[in-house]
């Protein structure tokens, strides 16, 4: 019985425990919202969360090496000849204007001599064209007209019985000359006719002078023959289409010159003149320029990078020179993500490797093709104009850029 009473007093206990828990107000901090648990029915609006405030990057750091504001120049001579001079070495630095190299002047120079020299020919010529002939001069035309005309003629109607007979004696004379050299080769050589053979004739050519002497007489002897043999064919024989023409084209050529004298220069012929004159000018212009040109002169200050001319050879090759003057920082690593916020004219600051000093520059241009890709992102190229500064700057050198963005 005592039991049992000790039992219900604590579960009395218990429930006014219980009971009080209920009545008292108890708060729950869950992500920043404050809740009542007793007023679960009617809870209050939770409070927003803060904006999150990212502070933006105003650089970008990027690699590269820089590189020349000007491609390489290719000098070269503008006329042709021997290169006798070469005053350059690569590495060596030249001024703009310097003589890298000169050609042999003493070809250029003649050149130009027998181009005056044509031109004031061509000049005197048309002068004494100009002048009205004299009574001799068309004489002396007239007879030459006569002359190829005769000549033409003659020849149009062939040889004579008169001109074979005597071709053909002409070729019995040189037989008969032959027989007799003959004989006093084989005299003089010691030869017997019928029984001496070649080896003998031969060891005597080897062994005697004037046998050999005698044997170049007798084949002198045997070339008129052969002359005059085909001398006396020839005689037989209709003139040739080749022969007619030249002999026709020599009167042409002769009346053409008697009614040059007689008329005066025609109009035509001026033109024709006028145009040679333009063309022996045209030389002697020519032949000035090379000769001008004989010196080849840096374009720029720059440094020789390669020498590809020798001396004595042609004037086919180059010598490379580098403007070093001004060079451009470009850029070998610039992604996809910054270089949507480059723009041309940011302020950047370079560090190269071989300088312990720093270096302004501005973005001058932003390439839009893409150079590549690393690790799946898009890599791009940025050239920035680099300031002028007080040491060497060569192409090449690597560093970083830092670009500011605002």
């Amino acid at each position: 019985m005592q039991t049992m009473k000790l039992k219900w007093m604590g579960l009395m206990a218990l429930a006014l425990v219980l009971a009080a828990c209920q009545d008292t107000p108890t708060t729950t901090q869950n992500t920043g919202q404050s809740t009542t648990l007793g007023q679960r029915g009617n809870a209050a609006a939770p409070t927003a969360l803060p904006t999150r405030v990212v502070a933006s990057s105003t650089n970008v750091a990027v690699d590269g090496a820089l590189a020349l504001a000007r491609p390489l120049i290719a000098a070269s001579f503008e006329s042709t000849g021997n290169v006798a001079v070469i005053h350059v070495a690569p590495g060596q630095a030249v001024q703009k204007g310097e003589v890298l190299a000169e050609l042999d002047g003493i070809a250029l120079n003649e050149a130009l001599a027998l181009a005056q020299e044509q031109l004031a020919l061509k000049q005197a010529e048309i002068d004494n064209s100009d002048t009205p002939a004299s009574s001799a001069e068309i004489s002396s035309a007239k007879a030459a007209l006569a002359s190829a005309q005769a000549a033409y003629d003659e020849l149009k109607k062939g040889a004579s019985p008169h001109d074979v007979e005597q071709a053909r004696l002409s070729w019995n004379t040189a037989k008969n000359s032959l027989y007799s050299t003959q004989l006093n080769r084989d005299a003089v050589c010691g030869l017997a006719p019928g029984k001496s053979t070649m080896e003998d004739f031969q060891r005597a050519l080897a062994s005697n002078q004037e046998c050999k002497h005698a044997d170049i007489d007798t084949q002198a002897a045997e070339l008129r023959v052969s002359n005059s043999n085909q001398q006396y064919q020839d005689a037989q024989l209709p003139p040739t289409e080749a022969a007619l023409a030249q002999a026709y084209s020599s009167v042409a050529q002769a009346r053409a010159s008697l009614s040059t004298l007689q008329k005066g220069v025609s109009e035509d012929q001026n033109k024709v003149y006028d145009l040679q004159i333009q063309q022996a000018q045209i030389a002697v212009q020519r032949a000035e320029r090379n000769l001008s040109k004989s010196k080849l002169l840096s374009p720029c200050t720059c440094v020789v990078q390669s020498v590809g001319l020798s001396l004595g050879g042609n004037t086919e090759g180059t010598i490379t020179l580098l403007d070093t003057s001004q060079v451009k920082f470009q850029t070998t690593n610039l992604n996809e993500r910054d270089v949507v916020n480059l723009k041309t004219g940011q302020a950047a600051t370079i560090r190269l490797k071989a300088f312990e000093q720093t270096f302004a520059g501005k973005v001058g241009t932003i390439l839009p093709m893409s150079s590549g890709t690393e690790g799946g992102v898009a890599l791009y190229t940025a050239i920035i104009d680099v300031d002028a500064a007080d040491v060497t700057l060569l192409p090449g050198m690597t560093g970083q850029a830092e670009i500011q963005l605002q």
